[in-house]
């Protein structure tokens, strides 16, 4: 059912479940019973209490309250509601009483033949209260929801926006790294250079088109985190004494993309970007309770400062994190003269 529909079906039904209240209230009353009795006022009355109370919505509400002219507000509901009062007083005058004549003469006796009697004012003024009351709190209520759903839609846009931008950047520098060792394998006349050119065409592939969704599967994001350690192996060849600890069986579980890669470039670029002779190392990857656990350690040169080591790749994955994991992600990063450690817990979410 489309939204205007369902919004008018509500009405109907509030208003039904409120006049069969009328008249379960009216039979109570005056009978001493459970049930539903009809008074013939209810013709005239009912009909202003919905002009009253959708006035009160559509008008007095969003040009005197939520501007928060709390006083002007106050003034003009009062009003309203006295407007109401004297419609009531006036068409029980002019309309009920005569009736009632024919229709209940005992009753007809009983009641003052003069239209303004100040005491029935005051009590048809306070008949309308309750539903004035009542469908103010469900209005402002709703309109509140609406107002958190509204900002809640906001907040995720600017932040999906944002992750978006972050990992726009992460392509970029990605691919100059791994452009420039295929640079290196090149000026080498490397036979290992076509197998990289394969390689990186798959990984391209994956950041271009399978690495857009919100969340991946984490088997597809670590085989592309081989691949990355395969281009890179390939290129330092014995220079560099790589180690990697990585579950074969994920169950199924699901990473945001390209998270991993920035902490593993990092330990590449960072521990043979000055070393002459071998350098180190070590991932280890594991699942434990619904978690990825993963540890990075590598060899770095005694002389580089620690701050350098965080460049824009580590910048916008911590950032990622942030908006990714919200307080579901914890990172410690160890700088160190001679060994880079990074550990990072991430809380997975296992697809439904």
């Amino acid at each position: 059912m489309k939204k205007p529909y369902r919004r008018i079906l509500a009405h109907l039904i509030f208003w039904l479940l409120y006049i069969a209240f009328q008249l379960l209230q009216y039979g109570w009353e005056n009978r001493d019973v459970i049930r539903l009795e009809y008074y013939p006022d209810m013709w005239t009355i009912i009909p202003m209490q919905m002009i009253v109370v959708y006035f009160n919505l559509y008008v007095l509400l969003p040009k005197y309250y939520y501007p928060k002219k709390y006083l002007k507000y106050g003034l003009a509901l009062f009003l309203t509601l006295l407007f109401g009062a004297f419609y009531s007083r006036f068409t029980g005058w002019a309309i009920w009483i005569p009736h009632m004549r024919t229709a209940n003469p005992a009753h007809y006796l009983t009641e003052p033949k003069n239209f303004f009697v100040p005491v029935r004012i005051i009590r048809d003024w306070l008949d309308f209260c309750p539903i004035i009351g009542l469908t103010f709190i469900l209005h402002v209520i709703q309109d509140a929801y609406k107002r958190e759903q509204h900002m809640r839609a906001l907040e995720e846009g600017k932040h999906q926006a944002e992750r978006d931008l972050l990992k726009a950047q992460i392509h970029p520098h990605f691919f100059f790294n791994t452009l420039n060792s295929l640079y290196a394998l090149t000026m080498v006349k490397s036979d290992k250079g076509p197998e990289v050119v394969l390689q990186l065409s798959e990984l391209m592939h994956y950041m271009l088109y399978d690495a857009n969704a919100p969340q991946v599967s984490l088997d597809t994001e670590i085989n592309h985190l081989r691949s990355y350690m395969d281009i890179e192996q390939l290129r330092f060849g014995d220079r560099l004494d790589l180690r990697c600890n990585i579950p074969a069986d994920v169950n199924g579980q699901t990473v945001a993309p390209l998270l991993l890669l920035p902490f593993i470039e990092n330990a590449f670029k960072h521990s043979l970007s000055h070393e002459k002779d071998k350098a180190w190392i070590h991932i280890d990857i594991i699942l434990r309770q619904g978690d990825l656990r993963m540890h990075i350690a590598n060899s770095c040169h005694p002389v580089k400062k620690t701050g350098e080591s965080s460049g824009i790749g580590l910048t916008n994955v911590k950032k990622r994190l942030e908006l990714t994991y919200p307080g579901q992600h914890q990172l410690n990063i160890r700088p160190g003269d001679e060994v880079f450690e990074v550990d990072l817990i991430i809380a997975l979410k296992t697809p439904v």
